[in-house]
């Protein structure tokens, strides 16, 4: 097992590197629970990966291709190769489920403010009899709102889920979040996130803050580093974030 996460962390490393500043800007949207409005460059890839690691309970490889479709949309696929998830005081290892999801910004009010919407769907791709995943489909759609202003951003998230059941009901979610980044100067910046998932059937109430930094190591690759903290019986204590965004270029 270490070997496989000392090739897979060689890999992306590798990956990250090379060829550095030869793509369009990049458009983070990892580590937080929320999306902003931003999307990725018309005709251009961008990848997303990182680290979760929980002690205690969970350590994650989660990944996300992103496309973009135009110059307001991008579509996205979403995939964690390799966790490892504590059941009974027995890690699990395996891969996660699918998501597969499009985000698109409806309208820019001016400069500074500009909102958008995502719609995405669960694949249940991981062993739901290992607790891996659930074995259900799940389909969520979120409105945001991004107001700029200096070198802040604040974005306002709100996500509604439709959670499919083993007993073969649907649960209905709730997701809220407001977040924030700043850039400290042309390399570093600071990102911060307070987020609710509430799921009233299953009397559910995840609670969580999410804060770190961001460190642009060229306009096409951006590193992250950063802590969540669970602020309610439900949510997580502590998950440690480590990755990277970092935008391929375009498709020939």
């Amino acid at each position: 097992m270490k070997r496989t996460i000392l090739l897979l962390s060689f890999c992306l490393l590798f990956t990250a590197c090379k060829g550095l500043g030869q793509g369009s800007p990049v458009t983070p949207q990892r580590p937080t629970f929320s999306s902003d409005t931003n999307t990725t460059p018309e005709g251009t890839v961008e990848v997303e990966a990182g680290m979760v690691a929980d002690p205690d309970d969970i350590f994650a490889f989660p990944a996300v291709a992103k496309f973009g479709m135009s110059p307001k949309t991008e579509a996205f696929l979403g995939w964690t190769p390799l966790q490892i998830v504590d059941q009974n005081d027995d890690n699990e290892t395996g891969t996660g489920d699918v998501l597969v999801g499009v985000r698109h910004r409806i309208l820019e009010l001016d400069k500074k403010t500009s909102v958008a919407v995502q719609g995405a769907v669960k694949l249940p791709t991981a062993d739901e009899n290992r607790g891996l995943g659930t074995g259900e489909i799940d389909a969520s759609f979120a409105g945001i709102i991004t107001k700029l202003h200096d070198q802040t951003a604040i974005t306002g998230y709100y996500q509604f889920d439709f959670l499919g059941d083993p007993g073969g009901d649907t649960n209905v979610g709730h997701g809220l979040a407001i977040a924030a980044s700043r850039a400290i100067d042309d390399k570093v910046g600071l990102y911060g996130e307070l987020a609710e998932i509430y799921v009233p059937e299953l009397d559910f109430s995840s609670f969580f803050g999410t804060f770190g930094l961001t460190y642009t190591r060229a306009q096409d690759f951006v590193i992250d580093a950063g802590i969540l903290v669970g602020l309610s019986n439900d949510a997580p204590d502590a998950q440690i974030l480590i990755g990277m965004t970092r935008n391929l270029g375009r498709i020939r």
